[in-house]
């Protein structure tokens, strides 16, 4: 078994007394290993892992943004158009008794 470059054998994988010791598989500490990535000027990053189109919510930590943590998050719903917003207005079965300008008047008068 190979082990990753920043594995070491763990201590808790020793079973039994000293001088019987009996040694389990696996190691303790198995890191991936990440490549560093450079900021370019208008503060982007690219991760290989990542594809164009998804959405992903970054959580800072550190003063200095040491640590960044993304998420991933569903898209955003889409807009309605000027349009669409209309036909649902006129879908709907509420109707307003007031003009809007009595609904002003009423609301800050």
């Amino acid at each position: 078994m190979r082990s990753a470059p920043h594995a070491y054998p763990c201590a808790r994988n020793l079973i039994g007394s000293p001088a019987k010791r009996l040694k389990r598989g696996g190691e303790c500490g198995n890191f991936t290993q990440m490549n560093a990535v450079k900021v370019d000027s208008a503060k982007r990053i690219r991760l290989t892992v990542l594809t164009p189109g998804d959405y992903y919510e970054p959580e800072v930590r550190g003063g200095d943004a040491e640590e960044i943590t993304l998420r991933r998050m569903p898209p955003p719903r889409r807009r309605f158009t000027k349009q669409e917003a209309l036909q649902a207005i006129e879908r709907s079965p509420l109707r307003f008794t007031h003009s809007w300008d009595q609904v002003k008047a009423e609301t800050r008068g």
